[in-house]
């Protein structure tokens, strides 16, 4: 499935037998750190989105308001319980960015379509805790971090997908055509085969002389 032309699905796993703990892991280029500033090397950031009943794509809206307005890089995963937007981020940020970063996204989440969501900020550390999230949060969230490497990753070119593919040392020439298939053979005379085929005919249908004996 297709959520947004921004986003690339790398993985949707499906709910399991209690009709639970669907999820969908997403990649995109990012060009903000972790500190909310350009970087002029580029990363890939890994998120995953916890779902809760249904898909709602009122949380694909929010995680393109919130890669445009430049403040998602530290997001690692999201999943929306009771009216709750719950945001598991990176633990790495400073006082002032930390600030600004909450209190951006209580605003996305308060801009939820026909609803306002609060939003419930945890950190990478603590999702072994009591009060993270809900219960369906606290079962699945260190697994689909672990299995999926969420985050952000400097992107390099080792790591692209066909790097040793596309090396020069190990594309291969093309093979040679045997001299047998590329030589050129004379046109066919197609007025003497006519003639020809002409002549066996005649030949096999004509009348036999008698013999007589003496």
């Amino acid at each position: 499935m297709k959520y947004s032309c921004a986003l690339h699905v790398e993985h949707e796993e499906p709910k399991n037998e209690h009709g639970e703990d669907a999820y969908t892991v997403f990649k995109l280029i990012q060009p903000i750190n972790l500190y909310l500033n350009f970087e002029p090397n580029i990363s890939i950031q890994t998120l995953a989105v916890l779902w809760n009943d249904r898909i709602d794509t009122r949380i694909i809206a929010m995680i393109e308001k919130g890669l445009i307005q430049g403040l998602l890089s530290p997001v690692i995963l999201l999943r929306e319980a009771e009216g709750t937007l719950h945001i598991l981020y990176n633990g790495l940020l400073n006082y002032c960015t930390q600030s600004r970063f909450e209190n951006a996204w209580r605003e996305i989440a308060r801009d939820a379509w026909e609803d306002e969501w609060t939003a419930d900020f945890i950190l990478d550390s603590q999702t072994y805790s009591a009060q993270a999230g809900d219960s369906a949060f606290r079962s699945c969230v260190n697994e689909i971090v672990c299995c999926h490497g969420l985050g952000l990753r400097e992107f390099r070119g080792d790591r692209l997908h066909h790097h040793n593919r596309w090396q020069p040392d190990r594309l291969k020439e093309p093979e040679r055509l045997d001299k047998s298939c590329t030589q050129v053979k004379p046109p066919v005379d197609f007025n003497a085969l006519t003639t020809n085929c002409r002549s066996r005919i005649h030949a096999a249908f004509a009348p036999t002389q008698s013999c007589h004996l003496p």
